[in-house]
């Protein structure tokens, strides 16, 4: 704001719940226009992502030890069913029973958002090969499944790199505060 004349030139909008700190305003030297700078504390973003919700298996709380002891305690263990049907049956049933216990049905929130544009079928396919090596070195854990999954790293890169910053522009992280500088009159 012009001291001399009040005009506006610039203006800092905000929303409510966004803090605005004015640092000390120098005066003007030249002509009447100061230099303002401002620390803008803006809350995060909420994900305005659709999302629906899905039951699922709760896979991290199997206890392998637990399901070992729990299937030689079995029915289907320790007398199996002598015909097919019945021993189909009975191992649909005993795992059923095994599994709600050790690994619990439980619902879980699934953000089913857009991808970005740049992420096409070929960013996917790649994405799905780096996580099946993932799974087989973690599965494995052997130096051939490591050095497989580090390998596709270097292709992946390059293939994310040039789509995510297609201007060759580096990628701006979101800061929680910026330091915002307006000139007025």
């Amino acid at each position: 704001m012009s001291r001399r004349r009040r005009h506006i030139l610039d203006l800092l909008i905000t929303q409510d719940d966004h803090s605005v700190a004015v640092h000390p305003v120098d005066p003007p030297l030249l002509s009447d226009h100061s230099f303002v700078v401002a620390d803008c504390r803006c809350p995060p973003q909420l994900s305005t992502t659709p999302t629906m919700l899905r039951q699922v298996r709760n896979w991290h709380a199997l206890d392998v030890d637990a399901l070992d002891a729990d299937l030689q305690q079995s029915e289907l263990y320790r007398t199996p069913p002598v015909d097919q049907e019945t021993a189909f049956s009975c191992y649909d049933q005993t795992l059923h029973l095994i599994l709600d216990k050790q690994a619990s049905i439980v619902t879980k929130q699934v953000f089913s958002g857009q991808s970005d544009a740049w992420y096409d079928g070929e960013c996917r396919t790649m994405k799905r090969t780096t996580r099946r090596l993932e799974r087989q070195y973690h599965w494995q854990r052997s130096p051939d499944s490591l050095n497989a999954w580090r390998a596709q790293f270097q292709p992946q890169r390059k293939l994310f790199e040039p789509n995510t910053h297609p201007t060759g522009s580096q990628p701006l992280m979101h800061v929680a505060t910026t330091q915002v500088c307006c000139e007025t009159q």
